[in-house]
């Protein structure tokens, strides 16, 4: 059995597995399409099933492999995430072949920024057959074109085509390297998204069915658009992913008097809270947050779970 958990665990570290351009492959083709590994030779029902199985048990099934290498656990969130991403494109193939019809653009998007691609650029070029008709035959590949140039101008495109600009809610904070030069609505589709909410759920039109009026500029990269202020964010905390703390995200209110400037107010603040408005020499504060514990230290003494030589927490407010 060991011996099994190794082929497989080997079979799904394949770098084929993770390639831009299998997903269209997978999602276009037949179901009785051949994959040959080694001397052996599966259909592609062959492998959707095996992981219609697999898929309740996958984090124990990455455990397996680690342990049939000796390894602990050591690789096993790399493995969860692969079949994890390989489960993602089988499915969205079903659904594909089940509604006889194109996927939706936001969906093929966010499945090729978890993929990986040796050029940027096919990470559009490599799902052009997945697009609707009239996006699809207005792309021309070209290699020469600098990677902002072809995702700027994909986007300009999908905009002309949808009559919508959803599309621009797929940016994302910062861009790498060589797209540093790309402008700040168009997103970087060789990056992970942050959140996958575009693709999860349908996005909020204050404007009901209105096209929105825009230009842009010669060059292309400055794109003005039309529309009402209706309120404005004033500041906002930061995200927590992970279990770790994007701090640089915090915009502190400019209009609004509020008494946290710093993240470590913020942070300092919310200790005080817990700790029940107590400093570093256990001494109260006496805030009214104190008040709240004394319902239950109450039921406590009543139901004899307190003796008496705890009562002096009792003292302390």
């Amino acid at each position: 059995m060991s011996d099994q958990w190794l082929a497989f665990g080997a079979f799904l570290e394949l770098p084929y597995w993770n390639r831009v351009w299998i997903i269209q492959e997978l999602v276009m083709t037949n179901y009785q399409a051949l994959i040959a590994w080694g001397n052996k030779t599966y259909t592609l029902q062959n492998l959707v099933t095996a992981f219609d199985t697999i898929w309740p048990l996958a984090d124990t099934v990455a455990l397996r492999i680690c342990q049939a290498r000796g390894r602990s656990d050591i690789g096993r969130l790399e493995l969860h995430e692969t079949i994890v991403h390989l489960k993602m494109i089988l499915d969205f193939k079903k659904d594909c072949n089940a509604q006889d019809r194109y996927p939706q653009l936001a969906n093929v998007l966010d499945l090729s920024r978890t993929a990986s691609s040796s050029k940027p650029r096919d990470h559009i070029y490599g799902l052009a057959g997945l697009f609707q008709p009239n996006l699809s035959k207005i792309i021309a590949p070209t290699y020469t074109a600098s990677v902002s140039d072809v995702f700027r101008d994909f986007t300009l495109s999908v905009i002309d085509v949808t009559g919508s600009l959803d599309i621009i809610c797929q940016t994302r904070r910062g861009h790498d390297l060589e797209k540093s030069e790309m402008p700040s609505w168009v997103p970087d589709f060789s990056k992970e998204p942050g959140d996958y909410v575009t693709a999860l759920y349908p996005l909020f039109h204050a404007a009901g069915t209105s096209k929105p009026l825009l230009e842009y500029s010669k060059d292309k990269n400055l794109l003005k658009c039309q529309g009402f202020v209706v309120d404005f964010v004033d500041g906002h905390g930061c995200n927590c992913r992970g279990g770790e703390n994007d701090t640089h995200d915090v915009a502190q209110p400019i209009t609004l008097l509020q008494p946290y400037k710093t993240p470590e107010d913020v942070i300092e603040a919310l200790w005080s809270a817990i700790l029940g408005g107590r400093d570093e020499h256990d001494v109260s504060k006496g805030t009214y947050e104190l008040l709240l514990i004394l319902p239950w230290l109450s039921r406590m003494f009543l139901d004899g779970h307190l003796e008496k030589t705890e009562l002096w927490v009792l003292d302390r407010f």
